[in-house]
């Protein structure tokens, strides 16, 4: 492989690792560099100046992901959505190509410790970041225009403290990959830096589903076998904790459960006070009427949020997405799609099996399966790419020597 043409993409990959939780255009630009490092590779391979990567042997979820997204797309031909809106929605859903177009581009660059070591230092900026702003230090570079007392840089409320934890996830598993073997206790002091965040600085309530998450994985994996129902034990004593001495994570619990007992409560709810659980609870109620309508085509690409507002949902600036990854494929993709989306994520336990870090890979995929009950991590900007990037860069086969 020419110098250059390896360069290139291990700049667009590491850029890309960096990137991920720094804000649209920085992530645009190195889909983009990726992108175009991506055709080259296939040019180099079409005009023999590379060995060819047999279909054969690609992961079985990669081949998974492609039908998902061709269905997707697919389904435009059924959408009445208007042109904007389906072309917002074929954006977002080619977000899933990140995964295929990075895989390839690692195997070929065999870059993966290159990958893993910028998303490393892009994290822990926005680590450091996140604790110099909640010090009230001025930090010119925060672009997230929310209040500091957050701690939030680059994202959201939402996306930041489930990037931390899945730091912490990538720490823990590949601390010894990322940092210099004289520098590994660093190791333990960022994974709990980066939960501490999660648990008594932010205010993201999937921040605190994904951490306690994380514990429990870190707990399982390194207990014997005689005390694994430790990892129950202990993740929950970390959340009671958390929700005693953290106000901020009791004052949000607390309103999860005030906002979800006046749904329930009542049918006779205004926009006004629905609240941000209670907004969930009226989109997922909208989008089972939608399955039901539409059980097996869906309503089409792009036509949620349309159909939301005709079915009487609430909201009147109700979002493009239920904030619920599996009610969003089968609303919009029908039981084809939803069944599409679990055979990918199901395909990814699968492959698992035969990659090098198969213990981060799967800790990656159970986060984003919880994490998509309530939100639809793949579907916005920021979250989707990190964790597609991670889904590629685990999937490095174990007989790989890069």
């Amino acid at each position: 492989m020419p110098i250059w043409l390896l360069r290139f993409g291990t700049i667009g990959l590491v850029g890309l690792a960096v990137s991920v939780s720094m804000g649209a255009a920085l992530i645009g630009l190195f889909k983009l560099w990726l992108l175009m490092a991506f055709f080259c590779l296939l040019w180099f391979q079409f005009r023999g100046r590379l060995p060819r990567l047999a279909y054969r042997t690609w992961p079985s979820s990669v081949k998974w992901l492609g039908a998902l997204w061709l269905w997707m797309i697919f389904s435009a031909v059924w959408s009445p959505a208007d042109p904007r809106e389906q072309w917002l929605a074929f954006d977002r859903y080619s977000r899933l190509l990140v995964l295929p177009v990075a895989w390839y581009v690692l195997i070929l660059t065999h870059s993966h410790v290159a990958t893993l070591r910028g998303f490393a230092v892009g994290q822990v900026v926005v680590l450091l970041s996140s604790y110099a702003m909640l010090m009230g230090w001025h930090v010119p570079w925060a672009t997230a225009h929310l209040s500091a007392d957050t701690g939030v840089v680059f994202t959201s409320t939402l996306e930041q403290p489930v990037m931390m934890a899945l730091m912490a996830w990538v720490f823990f598993q590949c601390g010894d990959v990322v940092l210099p073997s004289r520098m590994i206790a660093l190791k333990w002091a960022l994974i709990a830096l980066a939960l501490f965040n999660v648990f008594f600085c932010s205010a993201g309530r999937s921040g605190y589903v994904a951490a306690v998450l994380v514990v429990f994985l870190m707990i399982f994996q390194e207990a014997p076998k005689r005390l694994k129902w430790l990892s129950v034990l202990v993740p929950a004593l970390v959340l009671t904790c958390a929700f005693t001495l953290s106000n901020r994570v009791q004052e949000r619990v607390t309103i999860v459960f005030h906002e979800v007992s006046q749904y329930l409560q009542s049918n006779q709810l205004t926009e006004d006070q629905l609240g941000s659980q209670g907004t969930r609870l009226d989109y997922w109620a909208r989008s089972l009427d939608m399955v039901r309508d539409h059980p097996f085509l869906g309503v089409g690409l792009g036509a949620w949020h349309m159909n939301y507002l005709k079915l009487g949902g609430l909201q009147s600036d109700a979002p493009s997405n239920p904030h619920q990854q599996y009610l969003l494929l089968a609303s919009e993709g029908g039981f084809i799609g939803l069944a599409l989306l679990l055979g990918w994520l199901t395909a990814i336990w699968r492959d698992a099996i035969g990659v090098v870090h198969a213990a981060a890979l799967r800790g990656v995929l159970l986060i984003a399966v919880v994490i998509g009950l309530f939100n639809c991590p793949f579907y916005g900007v920021g979250l989707g790419e990190m964790l597609l990037l991670l889904f590629a860069l685990f999937l490095k086969p174990a007989s790989s020597q890069a």
